[in-house]
């Protein structure tokens, strides 16, 4: 279990100090704007008596967003009973907040589509793979709504394609940050880059105005600073969903046959405790993960 001494921590405090930093350092590098369907949607979604039909008609408008909202809501991780046949159905069964959860998330994969390399098609897999992971974790083991918990997935690592943006070095700092094993990858990326990719991630979520949870999900996921040995209740609203977003990662790196993560070596342990994983619990994940990974990832954003 982690100590919130260790020499690795990274304080709150200097978490949000380095955002001005991080504005600095990309400033001129144009963070992508919400699309105009998902604008119309957030509207719609405001409105006292919101219509379903109307927001069904929005996101059929686009034909790509479309297939892929289906495809997401039918995937073996969402583990509905029965296949969603419409984005009409999809909207009336979900709910309003949760697809706009799904939408918003699907949506920033179109916000990046010109990133096309063989770099960002990896980022994409191993990006979708942990958002489905996450509806897997949530609905299996906590109350956080499947949706927000794939949505927090797709925007956890969202501060890298801006990276990519601003250096164009990124490709080699990105494999050199997840090849160490005694540092969190943020503290390689902010020696090598002056900040990282949690930092302009942040920056991105702030912009698409995503919930405070969220936010806060895409600025501390890789910090070593343990938060669930003793909750702190301001934290409540949160950490859950954190919790749900380092199990998940963890899984999808497993999934890419690499060894545990550093901060899931420092954390893993309070973070089981936490969510009330034993051995068999989290064994029984890997194994859905192992089972579902290979055909639902590639299907979503294909």
């Amino acid at each position: 279990m982690a100590s919130s001494t260790s020499n690795s921590d990274i304080t709150a405090h200097e978490r949000f100090v380095g955002i001005e930093k991080a504005e600095e350092l990309l400033k001129g590098i144009i963070i992508p704007p919400r699309p105009a369907v998902l604008v119309g949607v957030l509207e719609e979604q405001a409105r006292p008596d919101p219509d379903l039909t109307k927001i069904g008609d929005l996101i059929a408008s686009d034909v790509a967003l479309a297939a892929s909202t289906l495809k997401v809501v039918n995937s073996p991780f969402f583990g509905l009973r029965r296949k969603v046949g419409s984005v009409h159905h999809a909207v009336s069964l979900l709910g309003v907040s949760n697809i706009v959860h799904i939408v918003t998330g699907l949506m920033l994969h179109t916000a990046f589509r010109d990133e096309k390399n063989p770099f960002m098609n990896e980022y994409w897999t191993k990006t979708n793979r942990i958002a489905l992971v996450s509806a897997l974790v949530a609905r299996t083991y906590t109350d956080v709504a499947p949706e927000e918990a794939y949505t927090t997935g797709l925007f956890l690592d969202c501060g890298i394609p801006l990276l990519l943006r601003r250096f164009k070095n990124y490709p080699d700092v990105y494999r050199d940050a997840t090849s160490q094993t005694e540092r969190p990858m943020i503290v390689v990326e902010d020696e090598l880059l002056g900040t990282d990719h949690t930092l302009a991630g942040l920056l991105v979520a702030r912009s698409w105005a995503l919930p405070d949870a969220i936010c806060q999900c895409v600025l501390r996921h890789h910090d070593t600073v343990d938060l669930f040995s003793r909750p702190n209740q301001n934290h409540s609203s949160w950490l859950s969903l954190l919790a749900i977003s380092l199990v998940s990662q963890q899984l999808a790196v497993e999934v890419e046959g690499q060894t545990e993560s550093f901060e899931w070596r420092e954390l893993g342990s309070a973070i089981r405790s936490y969510m009330g994983l034993n051995d068999e619990a989290l064994e029984d994940l890997r194994k859905q993960v192992l089972q579902s990974a290979a055909t639902a990832t590639s299907r979503i954003m294909g």
